[in-house]
Formats: structure tokens, C-alpha cells, sequence
């Protein structure tokens, strides 16, 4: 006959292994329900979101981009590129944009904002790469290029 110590030991996996299967079932029934998986489904509520917002929710969290980023302006010491699109962007709300550009498609340092100012004669190609953030996780979609 097993020691109480064991019969403890016995009844807190038996219950873990309860609990496990009952969050699994939820997951997989919200995530059905959502169409999308259970794995976005576990995200958003570790993120902050209660069930009762994600029974809310009635589309897909997953971030997804359907047209690129835009830049404008012209290649040159001196002149200004701006970013004149974020994109189109859907998925749960809210959705945070950030900005990081690059020449030749490396990171230009502490340039994060929505304009750049060209300060030497380097050559690009110049692009934005836009990150879109929101509970479920975050995508990087860079714009077109300008030389």
C-alpha cells in the first residue's frame, strides 16, 4: 500500500494531468471556433487577454499584411525619404507600428522615425521596414525600394 506522501504525489499529477487536458479541449475549441490555432489562442490570453475577450474576438489574431509598406522621395546628400504608407494590416486589435531604415537592406542606426534625411552621397537602395505589433505576436513587411 502506498504512503500517504506517495497518494499526494499520485493525486497532484492526476489532477496537473486533469487541468492539462481540460485547458487543452478549451484551447482547441476557441481556436476552432476562431479559426486559427490554439497556440494564438494560449498567446493572447498570456498576453493579458481574458477569456472572456477572446470569446469576443471574431476574426483572426494573427497579423497579416495585404499590401506593402510605401516610401517616396528622391535618392540624394540632403534630401528627405518618407514613409508615406504603413500598409494595410489586419488581425487583433490594437495593431502598434514601428519603423526601421535600411540601406542595402542593413539597419541604419536610431533611424526609426516615419522620415529620413539622407546625410552622405551613399548610394541605396533605401527601404522601411514597418513592424506591425499586436497581442498575438508581431510581422516585419519591408516597403519598395528607392535608388
Amino acid at each position: 500500500m502506498p504512503t500517504p506522501y506517495i497518494r499526494r504525489l499520485r493525486s497532484r499529477h492526476f489532477e496537473r494531468a486533469r487541468h492539462s487536458q481540460n485547458l487543452s479541449a478549451w484551447l482547441t475549441a476557441q481556436a476552432t471556433r476562431l479559426s486559427t490555432s490554439a497556440a494564438s489562442v494560449f498567446r493572447m490570453l498570456r498576453s493579458g487577454y481574458s477569456a472572456t475577450a477572446v470569446n469576443a474576438v471574431g476574426t483572426d489574431p494573427d497579423l497579416v499584411n495585404s499590401v506593402a509598406p510605401v516610401i517616396s522621395g528622391t535618392v540624394g546628400q540632403g534630401n528627405t525619404l518618407t514613409k508615406s504608407s504603413n500598409g494595410t494590416w489586419s488581425g487583433l486589435a490594437p495593431i502598434v507600428y514601428s519603423f526601421q531604415w535600411r540601406r542595402n537592406g542593413v539597419a541604419i542606426g536610431g533611424a526609426t522615425g516615419a522620415t529620413y534625411v539622407i546625410p552622405d552621397a551613399l548610394p541605396g537602395p533605401y527601404t522601411c521596414a514597418v513592424t506591425a505589433r499586436n497581442p498575438a505576436g508581431s510581422l516585419t513587411v519591408s516597403s519598395n525600394a528607392l535608388n
